[in-house]
């Protein structure tokens, strides 16, 4: 029998069925609500009837009006996350979480439907080989994959051969990925209380300051962003003196006040907030308003490219590392309660394996890809 369980949430004596964050989830990906009926299969009215209840009974807005059409407020994504958090407890392990900001989460969902078409066509006829390869054991993730063979016989995993590991294996397991956007501060939280397989981080500041082991896949810089026409007329840093800016916190936008900071250069932050779409809306939506967002998601002036430039990265998940010391343990290889401690854990043991191959792909063939969508690809 599989489950498939579907939850709601009671707040205040209200009941949000799974319906409502189904819908939200939805729009703050495609942003918008005609889009959204469509994959929903139903009716705008009905769609519109469903989000404004909920907000009446909330007491709060859960999407909002922007230049890119729909979108979740601040409030309306905090609402889908707690919602996140909760499915997480209940869903099979066959899913393998990932939570993060939204530049690096775009680019791992893209990544992720090329890397399946990837394994369909390419199956890897050499696990160990690959979770031993050259890119992975540079950036120290896997450490020593010993014993690999001797735990999966373990698990009992008979159809699972270390020679022959293809992407039916995965198929049969039903693993695949479950994007959350969220801002870097509410993803390491989640991360913390091991609701994610995948942090991914749009700076890495973050991972230094929680003494976090992370892996690069791409460079991104900042761009200056404005409604004014002025925008690309500015050619020099001094230009920015006085000017009004947009702040997003949790941003690699802290290199660009360090830099303005190192020049003497004094502008006026009149606002922070969480989001680069928030601070996107603001400014195309005033005059001679200014903001510093991800080059690759937003164009424009490129004044402090290469002072702005930082790494998108990746925390995984221990697991795979607590496997492997149980494998160096002869004594508790042989016991009863290791076997029986492997029965329940063969999902995650799939998901780990089905993890790092994908972080192989990005180190490779994803790279070419990182560049077409407008990163620069990490060298190795």
């Amino acid at each position: 029998m599989k489950l498939n369980p579907k939850i709601g949430i009671e707040i205040n004596g209200h009941f949000y069925d799974y319906k409502l964050f189904k819908s939200l989830e939805i729009l703050s990906k495609n942003f918008s609500k005609r889009k959204t009926a469509i994959k929903l299969n139903i009716a705008p009215p009905v769609l519109h009837r469903r989000i404004k209840t909920a907000e009446n009974n909330l007491g709060f807005k859960l999407i909002q009006s922007s230049a890119r059409g729909s979108e979740l407020t601040e409030k309306g994504r905090n609402f889908l996350n707690v919602y996140h958090n909760y499915e997480n407890r209940v869903s099979q392990d066959n899913k393998i979480n990932v939570y993060g900001g939204p530049i690096v989460l775009g680019l791992l969902e893209y990544l992720s439907n090329n890397f399946k078409e990837y394994l369909a066509h390419n199956p890897s006829n050499n696990l160990k080989n690959d979770l031993n390869s050259k890119n992975i054991k540079k950036v120290n993730e896997l450490k020593k994959v010993n014993g690999l063979k001797e735990f999966i016989e373990i698990n009992g995993l008979n159809d699972m051969s270390i020679n022959n590991i293809n992407a039916e294996i995965f198929d049969k397991y039903n693993i695949s990925f479950s994007f959350f956007t969220t801002d870097n501060f509410t993803a390491l939280n989640i991360f913390k209380k091991n609701f994610a397989d995948i942090l991914a981080l749009d700076d890495p500041l973050i991972a230094f300051q929680n003494d976090l082991e992370f892996i690069p896949i791409a460079y991104d810089s900042l761009s200056l962003i404005s409604n004014s026409k002025n925008n690309f007329q500015i050619k020099n840093i001094k230009d920015l003196e006085n000017l009004k800016f947009i702040s997003v916190s949790g941003s690699a936008e802290r290199l660009a006040w360090q830099t303005l900071e190192d020049n003497n250069i004094s502008v006026q932050i009149i606002k922070e907030v969480k989001s680069q779409y928030d601070a996107y809306k603001i400014v195309q939506n005033s005059k001679n308003i200014y903001t510093f967002l991800n080059q690759s998601f937003f164009k424009g002036n490129n004044l402090l490219k290469n002072q702005t430039e930082h790494v998108l990265s990746l925390v995984v998940s221990n697991t795979f590392n607590t496997f492997n010391e149980f494998n160096n343990s002869n004594e508790f290889n042989n016991s009863n309660e290791f076997k029986e401690y492997n029965k329940i854990n063969n999902y995650n043991l799939i998901k780990n394996i089905y993890i790092h191959l994908f972080i192989d792909y990005i180190l490779n063939n994803g790279m070419d890809i990182i560049k077409e969508q407008g990163f620069t690809p990490i060298k190795i």
